[in-house]
């Protein structure tokens, strides 16, 4: 039977709706702490520890698993200087007295440390570990994981998907509705600058790979359909395989729009717009949002992606093995599929879009975006 594990946005509206649904695990964090995530600060809603240890209570009461992540990839090897290693002893002690049993990490040393301090805790490992391959699978598991996230990128090799849930004897879970750019070279670097903003308030942070993304998204569409998302629609495609946990992001959405997509995965079924379920078409307005300023190249990415013309598309991909082709050139199913799917909402402010993207990341390249020295964020 699928369950899902869902973003948690701190709203306490959100827990009264999930009792309805198949919810195994809630997520987040604080968006500043010692150790740090995958979204940075500005990004997300603020929460005291007091707030915290309340949710967190509320959710167990509900039965529900509390997932606490602690997933940025790198600690800028402070974690070997005795000081710092006592104070994220400190903190996750902290964590368990409130009541979490259940944390996200991304580092082989984080997860050693904290299953030789707390031997029970159920340790996720992120997806920012990559795990793409039976071996990375089993190496994970032999450190005393209790679950894997998959690397999306092989969310359309069903052999391989198949053999790693077939031979790993730990919990897998798949990332459903995040629309990453297939094999983005972004990837492990957006991950460890998210990772050091959450881990220090006057961190200097630039939006520099979502910039980036939208703007290779907005000059080829055919970018979205080769981005490797779950529909609803699919996901029985996955539970032939023997996956049962699927995660949902986002932690800086609204109830309404968590719920929606909640609800979309639990029945399987979605007709309209696929972007207003994915993770990354959002509006994106940090708190700290300066109309005036470049950041509002990152406000609107109008695109419609009709989910009805997408039936059938994976079939496709159970015969050929992307890795082994160059996109465009030895392929173009990608480029058909869009043209028939995907389209602008407003075509005319394509144009407008990518001269935007293009004067933000050249501003950015030349050193005239900077924060200030000492900090802040763009």
């Amino acid at each position: 039977m699928k369950k899902f594990m869902l973003a948690c946005n701190w709203d306490g509206s959100l827990l009264e709706v999930i009792s309805h649904y198949p919810v195994y695990s809630l997520y987040g964090k604080k968006k500043i702490d010692i150790v740090g995530g995958g979204r940075a600060p500005a990004m997300l809603p603020d929460i005291t520890d007091k707030d915290c240890a309340k949710y967190i209570r509320c959710v167990r009461d509900m039965g529900i698993q509390w997932n606490y992540l602690l997933n940025a990839p790198c600690l800028g090897n402070r974690e070997f200087q005795q000081g710092f290693y006592n104070k994220i002893v400190d903190f996750i002690q902290w964590l368990v007295d409130i009541g979490v049993s259940s944390v996200t990490v991304a580092s082989p040393y984080l997860l050693r440390l904290i299953k030789s301090h707390w031997s029970d805790m159920y340790v996720s490992i992120s997806k920012f570990a990559r795990i793409n391959s039976v071996q990375r699978a089993l190496f994970w598991q032999s450190l005393g994981a209790n679950q894997v996230t998959l690397d999306l990128n092989i969310y359309r090799d069903f052999s391989l998907l198949s053999r790693i849930r077939k031979t790993i004897a730990i919990d897998a879970v798949l990332l459903v509705n995040d629309a990453c750019i297939y094999q983005c070279p972004f990837e492990l670097y957006h991950s460890v600058i998210s990772g050091h903003a959450s881990q220090n308030e006057n961190a200097p942070y630039i939006s520099y790979c979502s910039l980036y993304c939208r703007y290779i998204m907005a000059k080829n569409l055919a970018e979205i359909v080769r981005s490797r998302f779950i529909r609803p629609n699919d996901l029985s495609e996955y539970t032939k395989l023997g996956f049962d946990r699927f995660k949902i992001v986002d932690r800086f959405k609204n109830t309404n729009w968590l719920v929606n997509t909640l609800k979309a995965y639990s029945q399987e079924n979605y007709s309209g717009n696929l972007a207003d379920i994915l993770g990354r078409f959002e509006t994106y307005a940090p708190t700290n949002f300066d109309e005036s300023s470049w950041h509002h190249s990152m406000l609107d990415f109008g695109v419609y992606i009709d989910n009805d013309k997408l039936d059938g598309v994976l079939e496709y991909f159970k015969q050929i093995d992307c890795n082994k082709f160059t996109c465009d050139v030895d392929c173009d199913y990608c480029n058909k599929i869009a043209n028939i799917s995907v389209r602008w909402i407003n075509p005319e402010k394509r144009n407008d879009t990518l001269k935007i993207l293009n004067q933000t990341l050249k501003e950015i390249d030349l050193g005239r975006a900077c924060v200030p020295n000492g900090g802040g964020k763009l």
